[in-house]
């Protein structure tokens, strides 16, 4: 019986609010699937809820901080960090019933997020698939932070940015406008984790690498690159060969939302992907 359950998860006085989508009974491992950002919210990734139409079920949630989940305006910058992030995912695999077997689909901070989890080793995961994301943001920080978008003219770079390297769908799909409004509501996560500009990482992931440990994620992995990502595709390539057991998908139409930019071929991809670990 395909049927959407909404749900809340209590944990450390923090709420966090989830969707599960599919069938209750077919056999296939469900998904979770965790969202950008960090700040974001389930809404720019919503349309990968899609691979339910096979019966599978998906899970979508709002990391905490944003949407429907608790936010914490007043909460000092150092509370928002990765480890906050990765107990958050933990907990909610053992809330949801999914620790026997679940794939876990992770978009850009997402993709990071599910490699911090994978690297716990968790006892049901099966696989993961990283989109449009990359195993290091360590490296020199420049001084430049980008155009003042305060500005017409800083507004104006950013709109031809966003639509040339974040989203080439243009007028940007429902969940893409939802999620812009949610990260300008409360911005307080991506100020404290990434910093007040997108074009300057001065924040708490601010030298963030998994790049050593990479070899240590044992489940299959299937990597997803635009052609014009804001992350550039030979970064996927790169993750790619580092991991033991991967595959890579270039979608050449795409920039870092391929799930909106080529939802066919993307959601396609991504369920022959899972079939053949579920068969393995």
């Amino acid at each position: 019986m395909i049927r959407i359950h909404e749900g809340v998860m209590s944990w450390q006085g923090l709420e966090t609010w989830y969707q599960t989508v599919g069938d209750v009974n077919d056999p296939q491992t469900p998904v979770i699937v965790c969202h950008g950002g960090p700040g974001a919210t389930h809404d720019e990734v919503e349309s990968i809820g899609e691979l339910s139409r096979s019966g599978r079920r998906v899970l979508l949630y709002d990391q905490v901080g944003n949407g429907r989940s608790s936010l914490r305006p007043d909460a000092p910058a150092d509370f928002w960090t990765v480890a906050l992030f990765v107990d958050e995912l933990r907990l909610l695999v053992e809330q949801v019933g999914f620790g026997d077997g679940y794939h876990l689909i992770g978009h850009s901070w997402g993709g990071m997020l599910a490699m911090e989890h994978a690297l716990t080793h968790p006892f049901g995961l099966r696989s993961l698939v990283l989109c449009n994301t990359k195993p290091s943001l360590a490296g020199p920080v420049g001084g430049d932070a980008g155009p003042d978008l305060s500005t017409e003219q800083g507004q104006r770079f950013m709109e031809a940015f966003m639509a040339e390297h974040v989203c080439r769908v243009q007028p940007p799909p429902a969940g893409f406008l939802r999620t812009a409004a949610a990260r300008q509501a409360h911005p307080e996560v991506f100020a404290a984790m990434n910093g007040p500009s997108p074009f300057e990482l001065v924040g708490n992931l601010r030298g963030w690498d998994v790049t050593p440990r990479l070899s240590e994620i044992k489940v299959p992995a299937l990597v997803v690159t635009g052609a014009y990502d804001l992350i550039p595709p030979d970064v996927a390539r790169d993750l790619d060969a580092r991991l033991s057991d991967s595959r890579l998908a270039l979608f050449e139409d795409s920039s870092h939302m391929p799930f909106v930019e080529e939802p066919d071929r993307f959601l396609a991809t991504v369920n022959g992907f899972l079939q053949d670990v579920d068969r393995s």
